[in-house]
């Protein structure tokens, strides 16, 4: 009984060390989210080592409408589309326990454009709702930029295929924005390095 015992106890901490650590060659698929939600593979070249690229899209539509006493109204539909990208390193602390501490260190790009249209509506006085000219003004925006990031993470294994885990770095981030407002282009570039919760995750494992 006694060496049943003991052999039950060592398979279960063979299985509990197998259910959180992950092994050189290990890859999963996963789901970041921060501002926008990101598609990551993660693929681990040794038990300690991993690298992370990830890739999201975001699509947004808004219209509103204001009607003002002076007789005109005002339609304001804006679109925008964001693409961005980055890769990080990642190195693990420990690799058996089912909370696994890390440090990180990244970068990556973005892209966005964004599409304004106003249409002003005029009519005939503020009781008769009968339109009597109208005119449109477009803007369009275009941002460019850069990120570069450090920080440290938490992985919790949920199970041998599945973790999930938590992420605070310090990042800087480069933009230039590019806005036609029916004129000429005008450009300007701003760069800032703040304090962030990165945002959370998981990951799926596929071996």
């Amino acid at each position: 009984m006694k060496k049943f015992l003991t052999a039950t106890l060592f398979c279960m901490t063979m299985f509990v060390s197998r259910l959180s650590a992950q092994e050189a060659g290990d890859f999963g698929l996963g789901l970041f989210l921060n501002s926008s939600t990101n598609i990551t593979a993660t693929y681990h070249f040794t038990d300690r080592f991993a690298i992370r690229p990830s890739f999201g899209i975001a699509l947004g539509t808004n219209e509103n409408t204001a009607n003002y006493e002076s007789a005109y109204s005002t339609t304001n539909n804006a679109h925008h589309t964001e693409i961005n990208a980055s890769l990080d390193l990642l190195s693990y602390f420990g690799t058996s326990d089912s909370f696994t501490p890390y440090i990180l260190i990244g970068g990556g790009f973005s892209t966005a454009q964004y599409t304004g249209t106003t249409k002003t509506t005029n009519y005939l006085n503020d009781t008769v709702n009968v339109p009597v000219n109208s005119s449109t003004s477009t803007s369009t925006s275009k941002i460019h930029g850069y990120t570069g990031r450090a920080g440290f993470g938490v992985k919790y294994a949920l199970g041998r295929r599945m973790m999930i885990f938590g992420e605070l770095s310090v990042n800087y981030s480069r933009y230039t924005e590019y806005v036609n407002t029916n004129r000429p282009l005008d450009t300007s570039t701003s760069s800032q390095i703040n304090l962030s919760t990165s945002g959370i995750g998981i990951t799926f494992y596929l071996n």
